[in-house]
Parts: structure tokens; sequence; C-alpha cells
């Protein structure tokens, strides 16, 4: 019932979210803590993906979470590939800071805009349409 990969992110937000709401963190706090955790696999699923699609995966991913927090994620998963080194396992590392490259390459080629820089929002569409 615990073994699987799912089940370690599962467990992992669970098990953070109630020890780190114990130890009095803000809810704020909690929400990141948990968002890493349950996305600490998702850059080591990208490596296992074809190289010539690792760019698009990360893009996707960009844009989902946004610069800061996929460059913490990918951070957090060297430190842990560091943290929990076996010599005879597979490490990541290398492919890691490649997407890290690829991150800071999308970043300066491409940008990110938020909600806020648009020039009109949901509320202008409802308004123009007359759904108001």
């Amino acid at each position: 019932m615990y073994s699987g990969w799912v089940n370690h992110i599962r467990s992992g937000v669970d098990m953070a979210k109630h020890d780190f709401a114990e130890l009095k963190f803000s809810n704020k706090e909690v929400d990141d803590i948990a968002w890493y955790i349950s996305l600490h696999m998702r850059p080591g699923q990208i490596v296992m993906a074809e190289e010539k699609q690792w760019k698009k995966k990360v893009r996707l991913l960009y844009s989902e979470a946004g610069y800061e927090r996929v460059r913490n994620l990918l951070w957090l998963c060297i430190s842990d590939v560091k943290a929990t080194y076996n010599p005879l396992q597979t490490s990541f590392e290398a492919e890691f800071w490649h997407l890290l490259t690829l991150l800071d390459e999308l970043q300066r080629e491409e940008g990110q805009f938020t909600l806020k820089e648009l020039a009109i929002n949901g509320n202008d569409l409802m308004k123009h349409f007359g759904k108001t």
C-alpha cells in the first residue's frame, strides 16, 4: 500500500502538511512546501523522456508555475540528488543542471507574462459580449 512513487508523493504531501501545520507555519508556507513536494518528481520524469522533448516539458512546467518556482524546484532536485548520492544508482544531477539551463534560456528568450499584464481580462470580455 505504501510502495510506489505515486504514494511517495501523496503521503509526503500529507505528512508535510500535517507536520508543518503542527509547527505553526502559515497556510501559505504549508501550501508552498506541499507544492514543492508534490512536484519534486516531475524533473526526473522530464529527464526520463526523450531529450528532444525536454525543452517543451520545461516550458509547460514554466508556464504552469513560473520561473522562480521552477528554478527552486530544480535546485531542490539537485540538492536531493546530492544528499542521497549512491554510486550504484543513476544520478540525474547533470540532467537537472541542463534543465536549469533550458529554463534560463526560456526565460531569456520568451519571458513570461502574468495575468495582471494582460491588456484585457475576463470582465472586459463578458461586457463586450453582453454576458454581465
